[in-house]
């Protein structure tokens, strides 16, 4: 059982009283509560008495009871929770306790019974540190994300450790006395007893307990385990063994994850040299000396990081295709090659033969496969690492120096990770597949063959078997892969590289497979004494004709064999227009769309023209204007090509028809907002039929246009003249005396 007795809520008393008993309610009154405890052996008699305002009294009767102060604080309920940082610093602001109240003077005492070492109280704010700014991130380049470098530091002296405070004001200040340190302390608990006397001198205290919960702050730079590491390639110049950079950080959770970034080079003055030089296995005892910054990072808030470095000593056989990288979580550093492999003792590296590739970690492995060899030093290849599964392609190629096989070539064949291309003009071969590359095929009439691909010839050439040729003046071809190009026909001429022949003009003459030339006289020529075509026919000379000339064809809109040429009519063979066609001469017209319909009214010349562009009249919905001209709230029938039909009336609303116009109106009337006067009250009949009233305490015209006034003495007359007709509308003549007949009684 506890029982606390509190000056305000800052200040408690706990008890712990041990019973083995029942308790219940005896006795409540107006005046306080009786409550007994009791049994043969144990008695407790609890009575609070009030009988004046701000005046009680508490009386305890115990028998064979013994008090115990609880002092567990480690399980006891804070009475005030508080966050802060391990990034506060030494004097830095925790918390604030308001101990204001009408009972107790200004002074108090505090006096730590459990867990002080950390915090301190205090009453005057200016002892309190203000927080340091925020930690600057800067940009270290070279793709790494932006850290604060690494700034040296000193840990501040803690406070002497104090137990009591004497405070002289009601604004408590908690401050920090000593470090947090988020790895040994996730929360500190502050039991503590407060005292304070009212004005008459009489001294009261409680105890309590303060919880202050602690955060993580990302406060530890990350640290290298070595200030340099070193790769020294006179042993082995690539290896698929990392060089590890090894480092540690002292803070918590993602404040402790690192990441690692290689940053700036130091490369060796003359390194462009023996990039551009080819042959390099004349400088393979060259050695060369880099220098790479490491920058090692958390993963904090704000990022905090430094550096370390790794120095590189390398053969110039290796520089070529050189670079450097470090895994982003693990810190393994290597020194790649890509292209090139090395032995395990050598110091040097030799390129990727042809058939191989090498990511450049010193391993090479056949395009074909993913095992990976290392030279021994006896010169033979042992497999020393195997991907699986291994999803290579078995027709796959290098030509040497290669850090990736590529994809067979279109025209080639390759096997085994060797590519030869087909060198027979007469050949081609097929794309490969993953699995294989297929058999060489001949080279098909018409198309073009050369290093093994076949290229289709277009219109206008011929293929030979090896190359796409141009059709010479007077010949063409129309299709793809022609074999041969055709002759022109007499009359008509192409020039170079055509498709088709032209006809020659009416001056002109061929013979066939060749270009026009000038007539040599009118017997062969007869278009040149007269048009014998019909008008707009042009006449082409064909010495190969019964009559030595040909027509060619009619016009568009008309039909025939070129001499004679007829009219079309589109309206009649293609159906051109919707309803209304008009043929002419050359060509029709369409007519309007008829009423009730909307659309374009084409015009053009020729059936394909006709078939093709055919009028469309859409039905006109009349409804959707000015409701057909129905009228307001008249049921509109949309009918296709037809007047709308206008016919019922909207919900709500009722027919009336007036002079056989029918029209619409609210069923009921009063929902009309001038269905009456103003000051008046619409009441509903039967569809379309209702009456208006005055409200009580008014008389008048209540009807729509009329006009209700006070009526003071409830007589049916208004105290004043309306602006309305009708003897309701006239004055009372005695506004304060009922008088329904208006008569003068005096």
């Amino acid at each position: 059982m506890h029982a606390r007795n509190e000056m305000h809520e800052n200040l408690q008393l706990n008890l712990k009283i041990t019973i083995m008993t029942q308790a219940k309610i005896d006795k409540s009154t107006d005046d306080g509560i009786e409550v007994q405890i009791s049994s043969a052996s144990n008695k407790l008699e609890i009575f609070i008495s009030q009988r004046r305002n701000c005046e009680s009294k508490l009386f305890l009767e115990m028998t064979n009871f013994n008090l115990v102060a609880d002092t567990d604080f480690d399980n006891q309920e804070p009475i005030f929770i508080f966050d802060t940082s391990e990034e506060k610093p030494i004097r830095g602001f925790i918390a604030s306790l308001d101990l204001s109240n009408p009972f107790t003077t200004d002074s108090y005492r505090i006096e730590i019974l459990n867990g002080n070492g950390y915090f301190r109280f205090i009453d005057d704010p200016d002892l309190v540190v203000h927080d340091p700014p925020p930690k600057e991130e800067v940009d270290a380049g070279f793709g790494i994300p932006p850290y604060v470098p690494y700034e040296e530091s000193t840990s501040p002296e803690p406070l002497t450790k104090q137990t009591t405070f004497n405070l002289n004001s009601n604004n408590v200040i908690i401050i920090l006395a000593a470090t947090l340190d988020f790895r040994l302390h996730t929360e500190s608990r502050i039991a503590y007893r407060i005292s304070s006397s009212l004005p008459d001198g009489t001294t009261y205290s409680g105890t309590g307990v303060i919880l202050i919960r602690i955060s993580d702050y990302n406060n530890h730079w990350p640290s290298a385990i070595k200030g340099k590491y070193s790769w020294d390639g006179n042993e082995c110049a690539l290896s698929t063994d990392p060089l590890v950079v090894e480092a540690t950080d002292l803070d918590e959770t993602i404040n402790a994850e690192l990441e690692y970034y290689i940053g700036s080079i130091t490369r060796p003055q003359n390194e462009t040299f023996y990039k551009e030089v080819q042959q390099l296995y004349l400088y393979e005892d060259v050695m060369l000396d880099y220098d790479v910054t490491v920058h090692i990072l958390d993963k904090g808030t704000p990022r905090l990081g430094r550096t370390t470095h790794v120095s590189v000593t390398l053969s110039a056989a290796c520089v070529t295709t050189l670079g450097f990288e470090i895994g982003l979580a693990t810190g393994d550093f290597f020194v790649k090659a890509p292209g090139y492999y090395s032995a395990s003792n050598k110091k040097y590296c030799d390129p990727c033969e042809a058939g191989y590739y090498c990511h450049g970690y010193g391993l090479r492995a056949k395009c074909t496969t993913c095992d990976f060899e290392l030279l021994q030093p006896n010169g033979s290849y042992d497999i020393v690492e195997t991907v699986s599964p291994c999803e290579r392609s078995k027709t796959e190629f290098s030509f040497g120096g290669a850090s990736e096989c590529s994809p067979c070539k279109n025209g080639w064949i390759c096997e085994e990770g060797v590519a030869l291309p087909i060198l027979d003009h007469s050949m081609y071969i097929e794309t490969c597949s993953i699995e294989s590359c297929p058999e060489p095929l001949p080279c098909p009439a018409g198309a073009a063959c050369m290093f093994g691909i076949k290229q289709d010839c277009q219109p206008g050439t011929s293929g030979n078997g090896e190359r796409c040729v141009f059709c010479p003046p007077g010949r063409y071809s129309d299709e793809v892969n022609a074999a041969e190009c055709e002759c022109c026909l007499a009359g008509f001429e192409s020039s170079h590289k055509k498709a088709s022949c032209i006809p020659c003009a009416f001056n002109e003459i061929s013979y066939g497979c060749q270009q026009c030339v000038p007539c040599p006289s009118s017997e062969e020529c007869p278009c040149l004494e007269s048009n014998p075509c019909f008008a707009g026919v042009q006449c082409v000379n064909d010495p190969n004709s019964d009559d030595g000339f040909l027509c060619l064809a009619c016009p568009e809109g008309t039909e025939g064999n070129g001499r004679e040429c007829d009219d079309i009519d589109e309206c009649e063979v293609a159906g051109a227009c919707f309803e209304s066609c008009h043929n002419k001469e050359h060509g029709y017209e369409c007519g309007s769309c008829p009423a009730g319909y909307a659309g374009e009214t084409p015009s053009g010349i020729g059936k394909e023209y006709a078939e093709n562009n055919q009028q469309i009249c859409t039905d006109v919905d009349e409804c959707l204007v000015n409701n057909g001209g129905c009228g307001e709230h008249v049921l509109c029938s949309n009918n296709i090509g037809e007047a709308p039909t206008c016919e019922g009336c909207e919900d709500g609303y009722a027919v009336l028809e007036i002079d056989s116009i029918v029209t619409c109106k609210r069923a009921n009337p009063c929902e009309e907002a001038d269905a009456c006067a103003t000051n008046a009250r619409c009441v509903f009949i039967k569809p379309l039929h209702h009456a208006c009233f005055c409200n009580i305490g008014y008389a008048g015209d209540p009807s729509a246009g009329g006009e209700c006034g006070i009526d003071s003495d409830a007589d049916g007359y208004p105290d004043s003249n309306l602006n309305c007709q009708g003897a309701r509308c006239q004055a009372d003549n005695c506004p304060d005396i009922p008088n329904i007949s208006q008569s003068d009684t005096d």
